[in-house]
C-alpha cells in the first residue's frame, strides 16, 4: 500500500508543477530562442506529461484504494460469545 500510495503522491506531485508551469515556461522557451515553433512544441509537451501524470495518479489511487479494501476484508473478526 505505501508503494501504491506513494506512487500517487509522486504523480499528483509532478502533475501540479507540470499545471503551474505550463503557462510561463513555453514563453520563455520562445523568448529565449525566439524560435515559435519550438516554444510550441514545449508547450504541448508538457501537456501531454501533464495528462499521462493525472492518468498515472488516478490509477494509482485505484490501487491504493484496491489495496486497501483488500486488507480490511481479509480481516475475521473474533466471535465473541455471549
Amino acid at each position: 500500500m505505501l508503494d501504491a500510495h506513494g506512487r500517487y503522491l509522486a504523480a499528483r506531485d509532478i502533475g501540479t508543477i507540470t499545471a503551474l508551469v505550463m503557462i510561463p515556461l513555453p514563453g520563455l522557451a520562445w523568448w529565449a530562442s525566439d524560435n515559435g515553433e519550438r516554444a510550441l512544441v514545449y508547450g504541448l509537451v508538457l501537456i501531454l506529461v501533464y495528462a499521462l501524470c493525472v492518468i498515472a495518479a488516478k490509477n494509482y489511487s485505484w490501487r491504493m484504494v484496491q489495496h486497501v479494501l483488500a486488507l480490511a476484508s481479509s480481516k475475521v473478526e473474533p466471535l465473541t460469545v455471549h
